[in-house]
Parts: structure tokens; sequence; C-alpha cells
């Protein structure tokens, strides 16, 4: 039998609104390297983390700089933007309820270690979460299970009593990949990703809260 005893949240896009500042910073980047995305192209996959967006890229635009090269330039440019993120609707709210819950909460997010503790500090949320996870410590990126199996892991939960908030369709992928329960809460940037494999949908955080969640499970 299932029982909700953890919940682990990815970061970019779902708990914060960051999305739009991972784009610019890719464009930037772009634009160092000679290339101009059109208005309507998609810059980056959700999801996947930075590395293997750039691989995406490389290939794209014909880039000659190293994927390393290309990740770092972006990380330079994304840490300058990090003080105008914002947490998204309800997330504090949420994080309070399944605290005063006792439900453990991870971060599992593609996002490098820095940039993920840099933005728990800076919003000041740190404390709701015993593990924190990043994607590039990780052989496989989503919508491979490893970053959430790794967080059950190291939360000392079996994946089955994990429920796992996600925007995009590889995180939902790799949630169902884990045998956790896979909850889309999709943002702007996620209107054209596939979540018919997650088992429920909601439209922000506000909707949910630690009774939910059990109930779901």
């Amino acid at each position: 039998m299932r029982r909700l005893e953890a919940v682990i949240f990815d970061m970019d896009g779902l708990m914060v609104d960051s999305e739009h500042l991972h784009s610019r910073s890719f464009e930037v980047v772009l634009n160092r390297h000679g290339v101009k995305p059109k208005v309507d192209d998609v810059i980056q996959t959700l999801g996947i983390g930075t590395p293997n967006n750039w691989k995406k890229l490389k290939k794209q635009y014909g880039l000659k700089a190293s994927v390393d090269e290309l990740s770092d330039q972006k990380h330079e440019v994304y840490d300058d933007l990090i003080p105008e993120i914002e947490l998204m609707p309800g997330a504090k709210a949420l994080f309070d309820d399944l605290q005063n819950s006792g439900i453990a909460v991870a971060v599992a997010s593609g996002s490098s270690k820095h940039n993920i503790e840099k933005i728990l500090n800076q919003l000041e949320i740190s404390s709701y979460f015993s593990v924190i996870i990043s994607g590039e410590e990780l052989e496989n990126a989503k919508p491979a299970p490893d970053i959430f199996l790794a967080a059950a892991k190291a939360l000392g939960v079996e994946p089955k009593n994990c429920a796992v908030l996600e925007d995009a369709e590889s995180g939902i992928l790799a949630a169902k990949a884990a045998d956790m329960l896979a909850v889309a809460v999709p943002n702007e940037f996620g209107k054209n990703e596939d979540f018919s494999k997650a088992d429920h949908i909601f439209d922000s955080l506000e909707q949910l809260s630690a009774k939910k969640l059990k109930e779901l499970i």
C-alpha cells in the first residue's frame, strides 16, 4: 500500500519563476557566438539541464565551442539574473503545510548545485529541504529516473511513497519510471509539453496541499 512520506520538487518553472531567465541566458550566449534565434524558436528544452540543452543547440546551430565552454558561459550569465527570481504562487504555503504535516521534502533539479543553493538561500526557503539533488551530479538526466531515485534514497523513503511535482514532460516521465506519483503543474513555457503520462495535472501550486497529495497517492 502506498502512503505519502515525501514530496520531491523540481525547481525551475515549478517552485520558482525562472524559465524565462534560463531562456534569456541561452539567448545571450548564442548571440555571443553569432546566433540570433528566431522569435518563435524554442531555445531550451525543459527539464533536461544545461549541458544536454547545449548538446542539442550545438547540433542545431553548428556551434564550434564545447558543451563545457557553452555551459560555463550560460551559468555565468544566469548567475547574474538569479536576483530577479521569485517564488511561484502557492509555493511557500505548500512548503509550510508539508512541513507541519511531517512530510519530508526534497529538491531534485537539473540545475547546478551552486544555482540551487543560491536560489534557495536568496528566497529564504532552504530550511524546508532536507535533501538537494542536482542532475549535473548524475550520469543520466531526466527522463531517466536517476535523480528522483537518488532523492528517495537520500530521504530514506521508498520510491512508491514519494510524490513528484514537475512542470516538464521529461520530469513526469522520470517520476513514472521511478514508480512515484507524478503530478504536473505546467507553466507558460510548458504549453507544448505532453503531460499525458502524468497521474494528475494542476494549474498552480495553490491548488495543492499535504491533504490533497495524500489523497492522490
